[in-house]
């Protein structure tokens, strides 16, 4: 019976320390390299199976909107595309927050097309600590197209981008 009870304290230890130790940026990297790759499999693997994601913008008129998409559509999107034009999403620095096992990232982009800058924005990921990884439960993001203050915000490509293109 001690043993029992010292084995689940002892794991319950190690699985506190390995959470910390672990990054929620970590899934994002692993998801950006998929998208960039145009690899299924690396995408879906910084997924939470119930994965949901929205696009949120303002119409010409200012009229706000959120749009749902199916994960399963923009993986396919993702992954499917021509070769041309080449899509290269450029990321800010992540601002995380984190409290036990649920973490926000919120992070600026950049998109370009063959390197002409399409839209930018701001994605926010939402992620569960599930004893093991952070799977992304939750992707939205804004679309601009006046990037102009965006711009401030990716200036300083960090550490999670430069790993992105190894």
């Amino acid at each position: 019976q001690m043993k029992k009870l010292l084995f689940c304290v002892l794991f319950s230890f190690t699985s506190l320390i390995f959470a910390q130790q672990t990054s929620p940026v970590t899934s994002l990297t692993t998801f950006f390299e998929g998208f960039h790759a145009r690899d299924s499999i690396k995408i879906k693997s910084a997924l939470a199976p119930d994965n949901q994601l929205f696009r949120t913008s303002n119409s010409k008129n200012s009229t706000p909107s959120r749009v749902e998409m199916k994960i399963s559509s923009f993986i396919k999107a993702v992954t499917t595309r021509p070769d041309t034009p080449v899509w290269l999403e450029q990321l800010g620095t992540p601002i995380v927050n984190q409290h036990q096992n649920l973490a926000l990232v919120w992070v600026p982009f950049q998109f370009f097309r063959d390197e002409v800058i399409s839209h930018c924005g701001y994605n926010s990921f939402t992620m569960f600590w599930n004893g093991n990884k952070w799977p992304i439960t939750s992707i939205s993001d804004t679309e601009t197209t006046d990037c102009e203050t965006i711009k401030q915000g990716v200036k300083s490509i960090l550490t999670l981008e430069i790993e992105l293109f190894k």
